[in-house]
């Protein structure tokens, strides 16, 4: 590993010029000849932080469903960027997971529920997941679609089929936590949005979220309290 490390300040230096150059291809076959995933994984662990940005970037073009549990560990990094290259990298990575025809169904999902299309979204999604039944994020976006649709339960089944395939997957217990805040069961949502954070402890948006609920509870408690 001390030899990985000794690396790290070559393999900055090396991708530099594909980044600049915007040469994404380029950068790709460098990595295919000189870096493997597993190196990339590796490098993770360095104490140059610029090793560990630019592992997380070349991890977000190459990474696999099994680089998740390294790349998740640092969405806990006192670094902010460190978080946010992690987070990029981990959703890149989830929404390419599937095999290339569940993979254009899904491209195909998300641009009808940026049409607010739901119905189709949904549609195209049951088919990528009966092709592809493992693949959790086809799950993930189903759950959205059905949130958007205000279909909450079947929204909350998805959003912990996903888990249950992706057990990080911060945006689907963050999901969960939103449908069971929509139900009413506000204390669900408080433990599902705790778990989201145990995920992605800079989630400000799960945060926010949980504020209010925890607003609306007192008053709740307040009005209770009165009527004693």
């Amino acid at each position: 590993m001390d030899a990985t490390f000794a690396t790290g300040a070559e393999f900055v230096e090396g991708m530099r010029s594909y980044l600049a150059g915007g040469d994404t291809a380029g950068l790709v076959r460098y990595l295919e000849q000189r870096w493997p995933r597993a190196t990339l994984v590796l490098m993770l662990n360095s104490p140059d932080i610029s090793v560990v940005k630019a592992s997380i970037v070349c991890l977000e073009l190459q990474g696999a469903m099994s680089d998740t549990p390294a790349l998740a560990r640092l969405l806990h990094h006192q670094d902010i960027e460190v978080v946010s290259l992690a987070e990029n990298a981990l959703w890149s990575i989830w929404l390419r997971a599937g095999n290339r025809e569940a993979g254009s169904l899904l491209a195909r999902a998300i641009e009808a529920m940026n049409e607010k299309a739901f119905r189709r979204a949904t549609n195209l999604l049951d088919r990528a997941i009966r092709l592809q039944p493992g693949f959790a994020e086809a799950y993930n976006q189903r759950a959205f679609a059905w949130y958007l649709s205000e279909k909450y339960l079947r929204s909350v089944a998805d959003c912990r089929r996903a888990l249950a395939l992706n057990p990080w997957h911060f945006g689907a217990a963050a999901g969960l936590g939103h449908c069971f805040a929509h139900l009413g069961l506000y204390e669900r949502a408080l433990d599902a949005y705790h778990a989201a954070l145990k995920l992605h402890p800079r989630m400000e948006g799960v945060r926010t979220a949980i504020r209010q609920i925890r607003g609306i509870l007192n008053e709740a408690n307040a009005r209770s309290r009165g009527y004693d």
